[in-house]
């Protein structure tokens, strides 16, 4: 099937820098509907934020393509599995994906409930990489709107 890794958060970031206001928002809603349209005929979507390039901030800008991903129109748990179980079965890593026996236990621990609102995915409280809690606490910057 497709694939589509739509990098939302990127295309904030470049909008931002050299569009107006109203044709910033004209193409951010362009590509929600274009997502929305993508998934919607069961095309299958990544999360991706293209951190290496320098435009995005590692680590929290997963938490904007997340969010937008959410306003295109994904449940937050459809959103989640962008990240999480369908980028496993892009790779076509059984080892990861998921929570089960057996698999690689990397996760993070929420301080709320992500299915009840996206943003939640900024309040990490612990991390556990390979098995073993991280000791020092993940901080990230507040939603951007």
């Amino acid at each position: 099937g497709t694939w589509n890794c739509p990098t939302m958060s990127v295309l904030q970031v470049l909008a931002n820098q050299n569009l107006s206001s109203g044709d910033r928002q004209t193409e951010m809603e362009n590509r929600r509907r274009f997502v929305a349209a993508l998934y919607r005929a069961s095309g299958h979507i990544l999360a991706g934020t293209d951190s290496g390039i320098d435009l995005t901030v590692p680590g929290s800008s997963i938490d904007d393509e997340l969010d937008q991903l959410v306003q295109a129109g994904l449940t937050p748990f459809e959103a989640l599995t962008t990240a999480t179980r369908d980028a496993a079965v892009f790779l076509q890593d059984s080892t990861i994906g998921t929570i089960a026996e057996g698999k690689r236990a990397d996760l993070v621990l929420l301080r709320a409930n992500p299915l009840a609102d996206i943003t939640a995915v900024r309040s990490i409280s612990g991390v556990m990489a390979g098995g073993s809690w991280q000791v020092s606490p993940v901080r990230r910057r507040p939603a951007r709107r």
